[in-house]
């Protein structure tokens, strides 16, 4: 299996994108990127985030839990999860739907305020969408 470094190596340049600037875009410097990728550093959650958002992938992927590395979202997808997160009504009434309890750790640990746009934000674990 490989370490987060390697899989964020990996997919970087899969991005054909170079360290000096995926490091700019994630907001740090070439050798902290350096470091992350050669699993001499560990990046803090914010730059985790950033790091998937910028890839288009899942942390869960980076940190070896999923062995998918593939995670978007479709602009449909983007403002149902943005006004799912914006409206406390629409989110009791989809756990009631989906039979999820509101209270579950697993729900929480994956709903945040929306203070980001949804395609920055730490995405809620969907199902695709299919028709």
């Amino acid at each position: 299996m490989y370490s987060f470094g390697k899989r964020l190596r990996q997919t970087r340049m899969h991005s054909q994108v170079s360290q000096v600037n995926f490091a700019k875009k994630i907001g740090v410097a070439k050798s902290t990127l350096s470091l992350y990728e050669s699993d001499k550093r560990e990046p803090p959650i914010r730059t985790i985030r950033k790091i998937t958002c910028e890839l288009g992938t899942s942390a869960d992927y980076l940190l070896g839990i999923e062995d998918n590395p593939s995670f978007s979202l479709s602009e449909f997808e983007k403002q149902l999860l943005l006004q799912f997160r914006r409206k406390k009504d629409l989110q009791k009434a989809v756990c009631l739907l989906l039979e999820v309890d509101p209270d579950d750790w697993y729900f929480h640990s994956y709903h945040t305020k929306v203070s980001e746009p949804a395609d920055q934000q730490t995405p809620f674990p969907p199902e695709p969408y299919t028709k």
